[in-house]
């Protein structure tokens, strides 16, 4: 078994295709590996390149960045939520106040990231 690499007409990668050593390869398939990393593999026609401009690249990077950082405060909400509960009602924080601060600091750095990543 081998496998090659679908690519469409404008030389873009589609799929990885499986074949039996036997197989030829075919016309739309390179058997050049493509490297990791490519955001839109695109092969030339002696090599893999990056088939999206740099700008675009850059904002989906942008984008992750941001949905990891609303990833991690959704995924914090409660601690602080719990915070203010156990301050309103006078019990005993489950959380010290040291690993409390730095969370709401962290919290703040990813919202300040979130928003200078917005503009």
């Amino acid at each position: 078994m081998k496998k090659v690499i679908k690519i469409n007409l404008q030389g873009l990668f589609v799929e990885d295709v499986i074949l039996y050593d036997e197989d030829e390869i075919p016309t739309d398939c390179i058997d050049i590996p493509c490297p990791d990393g490519l955001y839109l593999p695109k092969w030339t026609g002696t090599s893999w390149t990056e088939g999206k401009p740099q700008a675009e690249i850059n904002r989906l990077l942008e984008r992750d960045e941001i949905n990891r950082l609303k990833e991690f405060l959704e995924r914090t909400d409660y601690k602080t939520i719990q915070r203010m509960r156990e301050t309103v009602l006078g019990i005993s924080y489950s959380m010290s106040d040291e690993d409390y601060l730095r969370l709401e600091e962290e919290r703040q750095q990813a919202v300040e990231r979130i928003r200078e990543l917005s503009i």
